[in-house]
């Protein structure tokens, strides 16, 4: 069975729209560290900011958490732990380190996964993580980092997986943290946690190195104990251990079907009962190498924020990671394979869970990364590539030909395209040869509708902060590109699905926005809006408009008006919610009107040739 993959996660602001009180963020428990009897002005002042930018990192935090277990405690006991935490780092100015062990290796078992390497899945998974470390570090001065204490090691033999697998799995990893940029994402090894005294070890192994130095690792690990750890009480006591302990169960059965593992010492399969039997020992086995991990980093890194892979009550230490939000907390990459829909969306689940013959195989380095459902909009011709962009779109790329030329943008189909925005929310065609001469504009002209007026490309003029839209489609074309020049995209049909309840979006569809010009004239517009292209909910921000006031809800006062203003162009601006996108020459950017917004631009005025067009 598959589940859904969103990569979007923002934390649930408090539109609040039913109340006559000034609408706020999310109120969080106000635990502090004891201060001082008596205090300077400025030291009280110092402890107040203190106090609101923990609050803020910890509502950032919690957005990236997996908050719905049954017996979740997060709200009544976990924040004050991680608030604790947070402060701490905040006082003492030092930068935050957050600790999530996992990213073993590749399950065995071909009906899972497409093979033994880190694909697109890992990819998610590590962006997602770096988006974590660059979310705080965006509000907070010193910064945070992901450390990656990869357990392996801790499962590997047990499982009867090849410690040289093992190797190419993590290498394979390190190598996508430079390639994709993600610089606040570090990785550990076993060895560093088993002397908590000593500092991290960064240097490179070699796979032969890693092999021979294993069996001396691994000996160290299993002599380590921990203080108190009785295995059977913890499973009676703690639901959490009991859910993990039955996903192993769970798990081991499809990974371990027909390994040397499930052999007896004849070599021959076990009987059921037998199997059966191994799998318990082997699930209880891999709770205490858990546990014994577990000590270990906590050792390591005393004053950590504290990630899981597994469902927790998140009441502290340890938080939940919301590794795929809508996918079930048990989807680890390392388990599923990802598949993009002919729709746009991706879908996480078993290998053996799909119909082959609905997919492609796509292949990424020469290996397979991900499953692609089959579209006739995707076909679009010799020499050009797609790919899902991260957090959300389709990059449409004209490779190059044996002679060093590029397909021309007149040889794409541009109904094509039309369809795939709709679906996708945002294209961007790269490396296409794309200029006057080769009929750029009378390829825009073919994005419109029949019977509609047709587009005029002029051009571009930049503004920072929210721009309002109109038409259909938009189209940013860049013919020069000065250098670090960035435009961020936001797509508020996902900001609704993940930043609002049912309730406020209701509340919100039932308001609109009220502007005035200086002549006394008053226009008003929806906030929410239904997508007729694309079947999905929207939310309409006023942006900028020179010619009227600032725009005011229906129904609000003034202040109450205001804050929920801010809290949307925050969450319009919240760079998980954003493509950012590097504008290079030839670039054209096609996105829905209704759907997206254009939040920002960034980098040098000077050199840009860039030019808009509006399709109907």
């Amino acid at each position: 069975m598959s589940v859904c993959v969103d990569t979007l996660p923002v934390s649930t602001p408090s539109f609040d729209l039913s109340s006559t009180q000034e609408v706020s963020m999310p109120l969080v428990a106000n635990i502090t560290p004891s201060v001082p009897a008596v205090i300077s002005q400025d030291e009280a002042a110092a402890a107040k900011d203190i106090d609101v930018l923990t609050d803020k990192i910890v509502d950032l935090i919690a957005g990236f958490l997996y908050l719905k277990s049954p017996n979740d405690q997060f709200q009544a006991v976990g924040r004050a732990s991680l608030r604790a935490t947070v402060y701490r780092y905040i006082e003492h100015n030092e930068q935050m380190e957050l600790v999530f062990p996992g990213f073993p290796f590749k399950s065995p078992s071909e009906k899972k996964v497409l093979g033994r390497l880190p694909d697109l899945g890992e990819e998610l998974l590590l962006r997602r993580l770096e988006d974590l470390a660059r979310t705080i570090e965006e509000h907070y001065v010193a910064g945070a980092v992901v450390r990656i204490v990869s357990d392996g090691i801790v499962y590997g033999e047990i499982l009867g997986r090849d410690d040289r697998f093992v190797y190419q799995y993590n290498e394979t990893l390190r190598q996508m943290t430079i390639d994709y940029g993600l610089s606040h994402v570090t990785f550990v090894r076993v060895v560093d946690l088993l002397d908590a005294t000593c500092g991290l070890s960064f240097a490179i192994m070699t796979e032969d190195e890693y092999a021979n130095s294993i069996p001396e690792v691994r000996k160290r690990f299993l002599a380590c104990e921990v203080p108190g750890y009785d295995l059977e009480r913890d499973m009676k006591e703690s639901p959490g251990t009991i859910r993990t302990y039955r996903g192993y169960l769970k798990f081991l059965e499809r990974d371990l079907a027909g390994s040397n593992v499930m052999n007896g010492s004849n070599g021959k399969p076990l009987s059921k009962n037998g199997q059966d039997k191994a799998r318990r020992v082997i699930a209880k086995q891999m709770l205490r190498n858990g546990a014994q991990f577990s000590h270990l980093a906590a050792l390591k890194f005393p004053t950590c924020i504290r990630l899981s892979v597994h469902p927790h009550s998140n009441a502290g230490p340890k938080f939940a990671f919301d590794m795929f939000p809508g996918a079930d907390m048990a989807a680890s990459p390392w388990h599923n394979v990802v598949m993009e829909k002919a729709d746009g969306r991706l879908v996480m689940g078993q290998n053996a869970s799909f119909d082959p013959s609905t997919y492609d195989t796509i292949l990424h380095n020469g290996y397979p990364y991900y499953l692609r459902e089959k579209s006739s909009d995707r076909d679009l011709g010799a020499g050009i590539t797609t790919s899902p962009a991260y957090p959300y779109g389709l990059t449409i790329e004209a490779t190059a030909n044996k002679d060093g030329s590029h397909a021309k943008i007149v040889d794409v189909a541009m109904e094509k395209i039309r369809s795939l925005a709709s679906k996708y929310s945002l294209v961007v065609l790269k490396g296409f040869q794309t200029s006057e001469h080769d009929g750029l504009r009378e390829k825009i002209t073919e994005l419109a509708r029949p019977g509609s007026n047709a587009p005029i490309l002029q051009t571009l003029e930049r503004r920072d902060g929210v721009s309002a839209a109109s038409g259909t489609l938009q189209v940013i074309h860049c013919a020069k590109a000065s250098p670090e020049s960035l435009v961020n995209f936001t797509n508020t049909a996902i900001m609704l699905q993940r930043a609002l309840t049912a309730e406020q979006i209701d509340s919100l569809s039932k308001r609109s926005w009220v502007s005035s010009s200086p002549d006394g004239e008053s226009e008003q517009s929806d906030i929410i809006v239904d997508n007729v292209n694309t079947g999905r909910k929207a939310l309409q921000y006023p942006g900028i408009r020179p010619s009227a006031t600032k725009a005011m809800i229906s129904g609000l006062s003034v202040e109450e008006s205001d804050s929920v203003s801010a809290q949307m162009l925050s969450a319009l601006t919240d760079r998980r919610l954003c493509y950012s996108h590097k504008l290079e020459a030839g670039d054209l950017v096609v996105y829905e009107s209704k759907e997206v917004v254009c939040s920002q631009f960034q980098g040098s005025y000077q050199g840009e040739e860039l030019y808009s067009a509006t399709v109907y």
